[in-house]
């Protein structure tokens, strides 16, 4: 009796993880299809705020692709660190002695807001921001060069206060980065697109976030969540509160994942199982002495899969999610290990095949990114 009273709970725990793979793989490929306009009505001037910390290697290149945008606007990059010592220093140092992108600027501020060392030193170079709308991408963020026209097309729809993007893990070297870049796409990707289709989760990643300068005045400033672990969630929920929706595009940016050993890579994801388990409380939760906060690390903010409300809603009730264009697609180019689980692998295949034209990267170097000479 046990033995078959087993096999019948085996049974349907098999018959759920097969219709979640079903329906990830069903959603992932419309969220990929999906398309918009590809070039925003109109030109908005872009800041673009980079807190930095430390160089892991790709620093370079994704500074780069920040810098190298299709995009008819004008375009301010501010990169920020809290010590003078900091190896990016050098690194953006190097890139302003060439021509295309010699317009970045650099603050150097050691000053503590609050707990969140990641939001002092936004605001630290909050007062450099001269365009109508801000955007903040960790250090660890690649992108191609549609990026920004695609970013601000879907932030000129209508209810629409922020956008953020969905990003792909790229292993930079090493089998522990590979298998941080399939967890990424294997696990975190499929079940956001999931979660965003069924109305349980309301993300803002660190990967990007968009909004207009008069919105983050509106929300109280990077001031409001400095102390706070969960930046990146709390700025995407204090806009929600506004009434207006968190858009999310249907292409990935890059996150380029450089764990050199398995103690790094445990402590990284013990940091972001960590903050989502606290997001299943209703407490807003604040840094104590047990939540490590890096600079320029997307770790350092929150990334809930699960939440209460909805992505965003409009005005009217229905649930706004804004597609994007055709050429945007090819940001998702994920390079993901051959073992690979049936749902991340049948997200990447949805998001990478179909897709024509240049690639935004070499797929050498999606696979082993490499730090190139300054002009390109």
């Amino acid at each position: 009796m046990i033995a078959y009273w087993s096999s019948i709970a085996a049974l349907l725990i098999a018959i759920v993880g097969c219709g979640y793979l079903l329906a990830a793989t069903v959603l992932v490929g419309r969220f990929a299809r999906a398309q918009t306009p590809p070039t925003p009505a109109t030109t908005a001037t872009v800041t673009i705020l980079k807190p930095l910390h430390g160089d892991d290697g790709g620093l370079v290149d994704n500074l780069v692709s920040f810098a190298e945008q299709r995009y008819a606007g004008a375009v301010q990059i501010v990169c920020g660190v809290a010590d003078a010592h900091d190896p990016a220093v050098a690194v953006v140092e190097r890139l302003r002695g060439s021509p295309a992108t010699r317009g970045l600027e650099l603050v150097i501020d050691a000053t503590l807001h609050g707990a969140n060392r990641k939001v002092s030193n936004l605001i630290n170079m909050a007062p450099r921001i001269r365009h109508e709308v801000v955007i903040l991408a960790d250090s660890d963020i690649r992108v191609a060069p549609d990026y920004l026209a695609g970013v601000i097309a879907a932030l000129q729809q209508p209810h629409i206060g922020a956008v953020t993007c969905l990003y792909h893990g790229v292993a930079a070297s090493g089998p522990w980065s590979q298998l941080g870049a399939l967890f990424i796409n294997a696990h975190f990707l499929p079940s956001v697109v999931l979660g965003l289709a069924s109305g349980l989760a309301q993300p803002c990643f660190g990967s990007t976030i968009a909004l207009k300068h008069s919105t983050l005045e509106a929300i109280g400033g990077f001031a409001a969540f400095a102390d706070r672990l969960d930046d990146d969630y709390a700025i995407g929920a204090a806009v929600r509160e506004r009434g207006d929706a968190v858009a999310i595009p249907p292409f990935t940016v890059a996150h380029l994942c450089n764990e050199p050993s398995l103690g790094e890579l445990w402590r990284h994801e013990l940091r972001w199982a960590r903050t989502i388990r606290k997001h299943r409380t209703a407490r807003p939760h604040r840094i104590g002495r047990d939540a490590p906060a890096r600079l320029g690390s997307r770790r350092a903010g929150a990334h809930p899969l699960v939440g209460p409300a909805d992505t965003g809603r409009r005005r009217d009730g229905r649930r706004h999610l804004v597609p994007g264009d055709a050429p945007a697609r090819r940001y998702a180019q994920v390079r993901a290990p051959s073992s690979t689980l049936l749902a991340g692998a049948r997200a990447r295949s949805a998001l990478i095949h179909g897709v024509r034209g240049e690639l935004p990267w070499p797929r050498r170097q999606l696979e082993r990114p490499t730090l190139p000479p300054v002009c390109r």
